[in-house]
């Protein structure tokens, strides 16, 4: 794994969630939402591990103290990888945001790691299958090729169909180039990863996907789901 480092975007106030812990260290039945990625990470034997954080999600530090950290104010999830693509030293680099992340197991890191190392890709994008109703945008995809080759311009409910969750793979070099590229969106004025990933594919890069299981994929973004998350760890425990 010398070839890989992982960014864990950790630096989201968490405002809908109503928690007075910063989110990433809201706890489930005693482990912070930041935890799984963590020690799925140590097992790996990933060369180098950065937690991007902010003002709103500091006390990490204090919990996990041995991994490198590096500070911004949060802008989108694409400016959270800038705000450290450049001290990464390795050729690869794992994405992944800390609250989407609690059931993703090892199997699924490392079939990231080798479908974009199979393919060489530039940028490799996690999708999900609906299994429940979500306003999520689809993606377009080529199953026989391994490649994304888009999103639907509308939101989407329907189950069945695959959307983007928070777990990316990544050229270092091709990240260093395209997403300072990478336009706010016009609607909150973030600058996110799909921007990135779409431009990609408009250049007609090498953008590919993995397949995440939807049992997998959770993200935690209000108490509703904070509950219900909580509801399928104590099942998966039984």
């Amino acid at each position: 794994m010398e070839d890989w480092s992982i960014i864990i975007l950790a630096a989201g106030k968490g405002t809908r969630l109503k928690s007075q812990e910063p989110k990433p260290l809201v706890k489930i039945e005693g482990k912070h939402l930041i935890s799984n990625i963590l020690e799925l990470s140590d097992t790996l034997d990933i060369q180098d591990k950065y937690i991007v954080f902010s003002q709103y999600t500091k006390q990490i530090q204090d919990h996990y103290p041995n991994y490198k950290y590096v500070d911004t104010i949060p802008k989108g999830t694409s400016d959270g990888v800038m705000s450290c693509i450049n001290q990464v030293t390795t050729k690869n680099v794992l994405i992944a945001q800390a609250d989407d992340s609690f059931f993703y197991t090892r199997e699924t890191l490392q079939r990231m790691i080798d479908i974009h190392t199979k393919y060489q890709a530039d940028f490799t994008v996690g999708l999900a299958d609906i299994g429940r109703e979500l306003e999520y945008k689809s993606a377009i995809f080529d199953e026989s090729t391994h490649r994304l080759l888009g999103l639907h311009q509308e939101n989407t409910s329907v189950p069945g169909e695959k959307v983007v969750c928070g777990l990316y793979a990544g050229s270092t070099d091709w990240i260093k180039t395209v997403f300072p590229l990478i336009s706010p969106s016009p609607k909150n004025g973030e600058y996110g990863i799909p921007t990135g990933f779409l431009l990609g594919i408009e250049r007609e890069e090498k953008i590919m996907y993995c397949d995440i299981l939807e049992s997998e994929w959770f993200g935690i973004n209000s108490p509703t789901e904070l509950e219900s998350a909580k509801a399928k760890f104590t099942q998966k425990k039984q």
